[in-house]
């Protein structure tokens, strides 16, 4: 039978939260009565906040698992002065309330390994073997090491792809394929569905564009946990915003016209976009029974507003324009794009 110990404690940047750290907190997990991870934080890392979530979705589910957030507010963790690491330690055992009476951690910390058990001189050391998984390769090159990661860590580093472009350019059969072709997940274009609960675009009411706008973010927040290094939207809150203006019954204080600003702000400004892939309306405009006829003359000025908004929210560096009027050639060039960010 293993010892089993009354407090514990296990720290560490987790910046990233790799599956090394994840095999490591279980374990100590099973070998306490309680157990205090400490995620230790300092500047330019990833958000405390983020870091916080992964450690819980990982023992959360451990009732005597506790997490206690250290900020060290270094620019460089190695930074942390003898006296800090000792100040630290005092708040931990506070935190704790109780003695500690082992800390753990893996063989690949080295020097750490020494301040800890001068910062905890009466409390015994487990030390997990593990292999070489570490936060410094997976920050230099995340798609790489990217098994080396539990999935709700991924999401943090997929490549985000938005295909945009004017009404039948083939976005829907683009992202679709391209999602295939790189093995992952993609964001159905919220509006399609939504603006057919009256029969016809020409028809819809403020709610309907209310609820393609939250359905277009909501469906991202969840479909990004999925992500295999890569995802794929097809269309986004510039085209929406697009639509109600073409209609000429939404004005720049509409609710829904500030709500897509902001919808649009978030996901460019946040959640910033890798990719932007712009399809020109050189192909033949396909009627599939969910398009307005007029809207056929009208595609090169929504591409002219797509640009201009990608214009205002400087995101030309990431702005690939697909002119070719070929299917298989604008599919082709499309690939190459998303190879490139891939590297």
């Amino acid at each position: 039978m293993g010892t089993r110990f009354r407090c514990g404690m296990y720290g560490g940047s987790f910046n990233p939260l790799h599956l090394g750290h994840v095999s490591d907190m279980l374990q100590a997990a099973n070998q306490c009565d309680k157990l205090i991870v400490v995620l230790c934080t300092n500047k330019g890392e990833i958000d405390p906040r983020i870091r916080y979530r992964w450690i819980h979705q990982t023992v959360g589910h451990y009732p005597n698992v506790q997490i206690f957030i250290l900020d060290e507010n270094h620019e460089d963790k190695h930074e942390v002065t003898k006296q800090e690491w000792l100040d630290g330690a005092e708040k931990v055992k506070q935190f704790a309330g109780e003695p500690i009476d082992v800390i753990f951690y893996g063989d690949d910390y080295d020097d750490t390994n020494s301040m800890w058990r001068e910062c905890y001189p009466n409390a015994k050391s487990v030390i997990f073997p593990r292999n070489e998984i570490n936060s410094t390769d997976i920050r230099s090159n995340p798609l790489k090491y990217w098994d080396w990661m539990p999935q709700y860590v991924r999401w943090h580093y997929a490549k985000r792809v938005l295909v945009l472009g004017p009404e039948s350019t083939g976005k829907t059969v683009l992202v679709q394929s391209l999602a295939r072709r790189f093995n992952t997940n993609y964001i159905e274009e919220a509006g399609r569905e939504l603006s057919q609960l009256s029969g016809t675009c020409l028809q819809m009411l403020p709610e309907d564009y209310t609820r393609i706008l939250t359905s277009q973010l909501n469906k991202y927040l969840t479909e990004r946990q999925k992500a295999n290094r890569v995802f794929f939207e097809d269309t986004n809150s510039m085209y929406t915003r697009y639509f109600m203006t073409y209609m000429d019954r939404y004005k720049v204080s509409d609710p829904n016209q500030i709500l897509a600003w902001a919808m649009t702000k978030l996901s460019v400004c946040e959640e910033h976009y890798d990719l932007i892939l712009l399809l020109q309306p050189t192909v033949d405009f396909i009627d599939d029974g969910c398009r307005v006829d007029s809207h056929k003359d009208d595609r090169w000025k929504c591409l002219d507003y797509l640009k201009t908004m990608c214009q205002h929210y400087k995101l030309q560096d990431r702005l690939v324009e697909i002119a070719l009027p070929d299917y298989n050639e604008r599919y082709c060039l499309a690939v190459a794009a998303v190879e490139n960010i891939l590297k």
